[in-house]
């Protein structure tokens, strides 16, 4: 028998499109971020959109570079869904940076 995997692993994905996923884990910190991949890539964390903030790459390690632009167009296309997700699951505003 498996155990069980700690919450902070949990990890619904909000966004699939052309390859691409962006999560958002369910026991994760401010500020609000998601999580975008590329089948078989590497994470990328950016910072979601506030109202006075754009988005912020944060982390993408081993990523090329037009990879992190094409992660950062998906989530600025998705930022309205993804900005109501993070807030559904955290209950902090995204203006919360």
């Amino acid at each position: 028998m498996t155990k069980p995997k700690p919450m902070d692993y949990r990890m619904p994905v909000i966004v699939r499109e052309g390859g691409w996923s962006i999560w958002i884990y369910l026991n994760d910190h401010a500020p609000p971020h998601v999580h975008v991949r590329r089948r078989g890539g590497t994470n990328i964390k950016i910072l979601l959109p506030s109202a006075d903030k754009p988005v912020e790459i944060v982390n993408w390690k081993k990523v090329d570079s037009r990879q992190v632009l094409v992660a950062a167009r998906l989530v600025i296309a998705n930022a309205s869904l993804l900005i109501n997700a993070w807030e559904r699951i955290h209950g902090l505003s995204a203006d919360h940076r």
